[in-house]
């Protein structure tokens, strides 16, 4: 069976469940596929005891890891569940924290820069702006495989979320926050291998320049956003203060730097905080070059 042809028999499976259901479903799938992915659970124990800053005894690591599987699949059944998100769901699955900030930034019709990081139930929180109104592009990596790259994009427009692709991001992002649009960009990875050098989780990795460098180039301000699992899989979804770039101005390195280095922080922060929702399955900080 093909990848896209799975996604869309999920899809098809979990549109005609209840919620609570459907998550009861996720947990035993994340269960059973954390025990047939080995290398996977040795990345992501290696990013868990990075982020906690202290190594893992075998039954606390288990659970973790465990854990981990459990909040992909039921970020997944969030993700194929999209098209049934309306003004009922928000209000009665959704807690909205700072949403008047979006609006602020808003009014100076500079558009702005929505930052989140492969945390919790990232893709919902396009889909909840999108259903209030709000005009939304989201940068995203193409995926390998064209049938699932086309049901991501699907799923996204299904309510209003136009998807930019990564090879032609500078310049659609530009044209959005022209336009006074909202710019998603899930800034915690570097696709490009031309990213910053920071500290992140307390190593040393290479960082996306982009949400900074777009920023600075347009003025367009970044608006931290987090979509949180809460114990009772309602969403916590949380818009935090616009970052600024405060020891140097106009759009060179060194303000690229600084830049990146408060996304960074912001990020790791909210990561920090909630460790298992942070669905990264790779090995993170590769050596540098």
């Amino acid at each position: 069976m093909g990848l896209s042809l799975a996604f869309r028999i999920a899809s098809w499976i979990v549109l005609r469940l209840p919620q609570k259901t459907a998550y009861r479903l996720a947990r035993k799938v994340g269960l059973l596929y954390s025990k047939i992915q080995r290398r996977e659970r040795n990345w992501i124990q290696e990013n868990l005891q990075q982020i906690l800053q202290r190594p893992l005894a075998k039954r606390e690591s288990k659970a973790l890891i465990q854990e981990v599987y459990i909040q992909f699949a039921k970020y997944l059944v969030d993700f194929f569940r999209i098209p049934r998100i309306n003004q009922a769901f928000i209000e009665n699955h959704v807690v909205l924290n700072g949403l008047e900030r979006v609006r602020r930034v808003l009014v100076h019709g500079k558009g702005g820069i929505l930052l989140t990081a492969h945390l919790g139930s990232w893709e919902l929180g396009g889909a909840v702006l999108g259903s209030l109104g709000f005009e939304l592009e989201a940068i995203a990596l193409a995926h390998r495989d064209q049938g699932v790259d086309e049901f991501f994009v699907k799923q996204r427009l299904s309510k209003r979320v136009r998807s930019i692709p990564l090879s032609s991001a500078l310049k659609g992002a530009i044209q959005g926050l022209r336009e006074n649009h909202l710019i998603a960009i899930v800034g915690d990875r570097d696709y490009t291998q031309q990213g910053v050098p920071i500290q992140f989780l307390g190593k040393l990795v290479s960082f996306p320049r982009g949400t900074a460098y777009l920023s600075l180039k347009t003025g367009a301000p970044i608006i931290p956003v987090f979509i949180i699992r809460q114990e009772d899989d309602k969403i916590n979804m949380t818009i935090d203060e616009p970052l600024v770039c405060e020891k140097f101005t106009g759009c060179n390195d060194d303000a690229v730097k600084e830049l990146t280095q408060k996304c960074a922080q912001k990020l790791e922060e909210r990561i920090r905080q909630h460790p298992t929702q942070w669905l990264v399955f790779r090995k993170f900080w590769e050596p540098m070059s």
